[in-house]
């Protein structure tokens, strides 16, 4: 995918011109980086998912552990600004999907996944 200004409909070659292009097309919610010109970006909900699963996972090995949202997410470090962990712990808690122990704070969130969690991501992969 490739972001165009409204300049002359040209291929912005600063990359402060393409955050700011993308955090002006997404409202500035979460503040979208590009990791390169071609590469694809997530979208907001496709990132919960991929959080959703890891922490499906996450909680597979270490049941009793809050899992650090950063640290799970630390591949898309230059796709997310800090305010997304805040703003992905709100949209998995506002579906039921964290657990009672979580906490979201700074600019992180540590939390393991519900029961109803645990079922989405049960029901995304067939088991």
């Amino acid at each position: 995918m490739r972001l165009r200004t409204a300049r002359a409909n040209r291929v912005p070659a600063d990359p402060c011109e393409v955050t700011n292009a993308c955090s002006q097309m997404t409202g500035g919610a979460w503040g979208v980086r590009l990791r390169g010109m071609a590469d694809e970006i997530p979208t907001f909900d496709e990132l919960v998912d991929i959080l959703r699963e890891r922490l499906f996972d996450a909680d597979a090995l270490k049941p009793s552990d809050a899992h650090s949202f950063k640290e799970l997410m630390a591949d898309y470090a230059d796709v997310v600004g800090d305010n997304f962990y805040l703003d992905a712990f709100a949209e998995l808690d506002s579906l039921g999907h964290i657990g009672v122990e979580a906490n979201g704070m700074g600019n992180d969130a540590h939390a393991r996944l519900s029961a109803d969690g645990r079922f989405v991501v049960r029901q995304e992969r067939g088991i």
